[in-house]
Parts: C-alpha cells; sequence; structure tokens
C-alpha cells in the first residue's frame, strides 16, 4: 500500500547582494546559483527541491504527509529517484 500526499511550499528569501535577482544556496565547498525558473534538488533532503521564484525568493517545495491511518505508519520513500512530487509516495505499513 502506498501513499502520495499533497505538497507544502514555504516561500524564503535567497538574495545574495553579489548575485542580484537570483536565489544563492550556500552548498558546501560551493554556492550554488539559480534564475527565475530553475530548481535544484536539495542533498540529503528526501524528496525537496527549491524554485526560484524571481528576485532572491525561492519557493521551497517538501512533501506535506498528513498522518497516517490509525494502526499505520509511514515507511522508506517508495520512488526517491523520481521528479517532485512523485517521489513524495511511500509505503504504509499497517500492524
Amino acid at each position: 500500500m502506498g501513499f502520495t500526499p499533497e505538497t507544502e511550499v514555504s516561500l524564503n528569501n535567497y538574495a545574495h547582494t553579489a548575485y542580484p535577482g537570483r536565489c544563492v544556496l550556500d552548498m558546501e565547498p560551493s554556492l550554488v546559483t539559480l534564475e527565475l525558473g530553475q530548481g535544484i534538488n536539495l542533498p540529503n533532503i528526501p524528496c525537496v527541491v527549491l524554485y526560484c521564484i524571481g528576485d532572491g525568493y525561492g519557493a521551497l517545495h517538501k512533501c506535506d504527509h498528513s498522518k497516517p491511518p490509525q494502526s499505520c505508519r509511514y515507511g522508506d520513500f517508495q520512488k526517491l529517484d523520481a521528479a517532485f512530487p512523485d517521489c513524495c509516495q511511500r509505503k504504509i505499513i499497517c500492524d
């Protein structure tokens, strides 16, 4: 059994004075700059993507998992290599 949830979006400011109009992420050991409309999967965070929506602002998209059915819990992501939001699908384990 699997579950594909809705997505959750948060807006954040990723502006940097050296890169006007772009979204800038400090991803050690380098900076990543995104132009309007570009997106990037965030490393080490399953199924999270950031889209630059302009003037340094980015829309961070992540899976929004509501509570699983009673007596059930979420298991692993089932399609972690899939594009967002298809990667949000998780296994549901019911006892």
